[in-house]
């Protein structure tokens, strides 16, 4: 006969909560935990077997999958077992809820094939009444015997009694259990809140505070128990003390709840702490004030944060006060009409101006700009974006000025929309913009100008460097035949190589004097600056233009101190000098006579001025507002005067660009003065190197061992010009290359005293021959000269970075090639040491 388990109750859910907020039960195996009051539940259990005359009395708790009982046997040993709930026979108790007795289990089909309990004989009479806690059956009081028994109905009144009396443990119990939690519930809110709880008698003595004061506070609790509580100013949300001087124990004394409190509590340890206290007041059931038990919060970082907000407000509305434009906020409705201001900083009235109403309207902006304003501010309501306008706004006082408005809109709950923006006057910008625009037209027709100086220059400069190539030609062989000591040139075919030569050197200076020019107007002229002796640059200068003024009889009187010194370039002062000294002899009458002054006071930081005067002609007011314009020449080429008009302007930017100025002052008939302002000295005077005799006049003549140059040029007149001047000189000897491939090659194997390298050979330039020369072992140590028409200060100076040891410049003067190619190769022996 199978063994039927008992039916699960309706209430099972909340018997089972009932079960679980007893704490009996230990979580893994619904088993009794340690907490179970194990002694009051056996002697409960002992009474009800000795009342009923059985030798078993248990008390069960029927959980969800497991049933536990505790209880005695007629030995008095206590049992404590715990058993599956479909075979604990309290479970059909529970489920029916109402008092069960089976006489005879053996017969009851409910309990077939039950098992007994370990060491006892199989029950044969149970009898149990249910245990309710809340109304729901938990468990039961029950008796066994191993023989058939009845109770009679004294004995069922009394375990009915005593199961009263194991219900109130249960209550107690579950009591007990449910104030445990809801102290810990509330323990653990305050905690996880920040809050600490406390509660004060009537005297207002410290009677309990929880762990978290001395967290919060770094106070000891132990300390204050017992003792007053300290009174505590009240203060508001920024930490100032309230107007009334409040305090907490005023507040306290009028024994009214409390709701967020705020008071400074000043701590040894940390200072001041801004509380928020709630409290209510405690009455016993008479009405007798008992005291206080509140809560508190430390809102010290709250607190310090609204000062620091208040604080930055305060600095803000003083730093809008002091701006010059108005800081505003602007409400409009959702379809852009009914402006209304919420704020509007002071910086408004001197913006606005006049006496009338000081709020900016749409009647004050310039008709003109009105539909562009109303149109960036629909615009920004529309998707919400930053506005940006510039206006013309007529002030009260009549002005009309520009302002900016720049303002952020922010949509309301409401729909309506506010705007935080800014105005200032941005007239002056406006006119700045107006003078910038301007000026920018002027930079632009500037640039162009430049452009176009630049465009020229470049122009000059490469039609210089092409002129430069046959002219080193002309002149050459001019030279070498004037030279041609076997075969010499007499009479008219003397003269006619003469002219030819001199034709050469009139249009080299013409070219030097383009390139001259094109250097000063890109502004790329390198010069030196050095304390220069004026009487020394004179006297080279007028020897220079000695012959010219021989030529027509002209006289030059010299009236400056031996001692004068001048600070600049020792070049381009000669450069500058002779061109006015011979201006100056050119344009003199026959027979007449130039005078060079100084005048210079003794303050030796003043501005020296050298006067040049000449007796001729003299210039008209029109002539002197053109004389310093490039190819200009007033007339003189008429008259045969030889030049090109680039003279007193090249003359002129040297002088500029040694920080003096050349001007002129003449009358027709009185002649011309051209006054040359000059830097003072900043040292000692300068030396000048004396002049290298030229070959005409020096038999030049070979040291000791020969010279070997290597000439790597791609044009045959400048090859058969060179090796022309090589064949005057016994014993050297000249390789000629011409491309830059072979010109490597042919260094490697003739291993030169001297490599002359042309910069621009059909196959590579010369800086890349150089590289390749450097790159060998065999050449990298070769002693290299650039000799190139190409005559730019940017070429030359790229050439000598690239490691050239010289940079020599077509035409070459014969004069002084031979002296130069011998002090060159002598100056590398001598420093080899061979």
């Amino acid at each position: 006969m199978a063994r039927r388990p008992a039916p699960e109750p309706a209430d099972e859910s909340l018997r089972q909560t009932a079960l679980r907020d007893l704490g009996w039960f230990s979580p893994d195996s619904d088993g009794l935990c340690e907490a179970a009051p194990l002694g009051a539940l056996r002697a409960l259990a002992d009474a009800a077997r000795r009342l009923c005359g059985c030798p078993v009395g248990l008390i069960s708790l029927v959980g969800d999958r497991h049933a536990c009982q505790v209880g005695v046997d007629d030995g008095e040993a206590t049992m404590v077992r715990t058993l599956p709930r479909a075979e604990a026979i309290c479970a059909h108790a529970v489920a029916a809820d109402t008092f069960l007795e089976v006489p005879d289990i053996r017969l009851d089909r409910r309990f077939a094939e039950l098992p007994a309990a370990a060491g006892s004989e199989p029950w044969c009479f149970y009898a149990a009444t249910p245990l309710r806690l809340h109304g729901h059956a938990v468990g039961t009081l029950c008796v066994a015997s191993p023989r058939s028994h009845r109770l009679d109905d004294a004995q069922r009144q009394q375990l009915a009694q005593l199961a009263l009396a194991a219900e109130a443990l249960l209550t107690t119990q579950h009591a007990r259990e449910h104030l445990d939690r809801e102290r810990q519930r509330l323990a653990d809110l305050a905690r996880a809140s920040g809050d600490w709880l406390w509660e004060l008698d009537a005297a207002l003595r410290h009677r309990w505070l929880s762990d978290e004061f001395e967290r919060l506070t770094g106070m000891p609790v132990p300390l204050l128990l017992g003792q007053p509580l300290a009174d505590e100013p009240c203060v508001d949300g920024t930490g100032d003390a309230l107007p009334n001087g409040a305090t907490l124990h005023a507040r306290l004394a009028q024994r009214l709840p409390l709701a967020r409190v705020v008071t400074r509590l000043d701590t040894p340890h940390r200072g001041s702490l801004y509380i928020s206290r709630s409290a209510v007041p405690v009455f016993d059931d008479r009405g007798g004030f008992q005291g206080w038990r509140g809560s508190a919060r430390d809102v010290t970082a709250q607190v310090l944060a609204s000062r620091e907000t208040r604080e930055r407000d305060q600095r803000m509305h003083k730093l809008l006060a002091q701006l010059p434009g108005a800081a505003f906020q602007m409400r409009l409705e959702p379809d852009g009409t009914l402006p209304h201001y919420l704020y509007v900083n002071d910086g408004v009235r001197l913006l606005i101006g006049g006496d009338g109403d000081q709020t900016p309207t749409l009647r004050r902006i310039v008709e003109a700009d009105r539909s562009c304003f109303v149109d960036a501010v629909l615009a920004s309501m529309q998707t919400m974006r930053p506005m940006r306008v510039e206006f013309r706004f007529e002030r009260g006082d009549g002005q009309q000025r520009w302002l900016e408005t720049r303002a952020t809109p922010e949509r309301q709950a409401d729909g309506r929309v506010v705007f935080h923006g800014f105005t200032w006057d941005i007239t002056e910008r406006r006119q700045a913009q107006d003078a910038l625009r301007e000026h920018e037209a002027l930079r632009l027709a500037h640039d162009s100008a430049e452009r176009a100086s630049r465009a020229k220059s470049e122009f000059l400069s490469r039609v210089s460097h092409e002129l430069r190539t046959p002219l080193n030609a002309i002149i050459g062989f001019a030279q070498l035949m004037g030279l041609d000591r076997e075969q010499p040139l007499v009479g008219a075919q003397r003269h006619r190589l003469d002219g030819v030569r001199q034709a050469g050197q009139a249009l080299l200076a013409l070219v030097d004097d383009v390139l001259d020019l094109s250097r000063i107007e890109q502004g790329v002229l390198t010069l030196r600056s050095e304390a220069l002796s004026l009487t020394e640059l004179l006297r080279a200068s007028i020897e220079a233009v000695q012959p010219l003024a021989a030529a027509r009889s002209v006289s030059i009187q010299l009236a400056v101190p031996p001692g004068a010194r001048v600070q600049g370039d020792a070049a381009a002062m000669e450069q500058v000098l002779v061109n006015l000294l011979s201006n100056a002899i050119k344009y003199n009458r026959a027979g007449g006579r130039v005078t060079v002054t100084l005048q210079q006071t003794n303050d030796v930081a003043a501005t020296p001025l050298l006067a040049i005067r000449d007796q001729g002609e003299g210039l008209r007011a029109d002539q002197l507002a053109q004389l310093f314009q490039p190819f200009h020449r007033l007339g003189a080429e008429r008259r045969r005067i030889s030049g090109t008009g680039l003279g007193l302007v090249i003359a002129r930017g040297l002088a500029r660009a040694m920080g003096g100025d050349i001007d002129a002052l003449s009358e027709p008939g009185r002649g011309s003065c051209f006054n040359l302002r000059m830097m003072a000295a900043a040292g000692t005077t300068g030396g000048r190197a004396p002049a290298t005799d030229p070959l005409a006049d020096t038999e030049l003549t070979d040291g000791p061992g020969g010279r070997i140059v290597l000439y790597i040029e791609d044009e045959p007149l400048n090859v058969l010009l060179m090796e022309e001047v090589f064949r005057t000189q016994p014993g050297w000897t000249l390789h000629v290359a011409h491309d830059g491939g072979s010109g490597v090659e042919l260094a490697a194997q003739v291993r030169p005293d001297l490599t002359l390298i042309d910069m621009n050979l059909p196959d590579m330039n010369g800086l890349e021959v150089l590289r390749r020369l450097r790159a060998q072992p065999a050449t990298a140590d070769l002693l290299c000269v650039a000799l190139s028409a190409d005559a730019l200060n940017e070429q030359i100076a790229a050439a000598l970075a690239a490691g050239f040891d010289d940079y020599w410049t077509k035409p070459i003067d014969l004069n002084r090639l031979i002296e130069e190619v011998r002090r060159v190769i002598d100056a590398r022996r001598a420093f080899d040491g061979t």
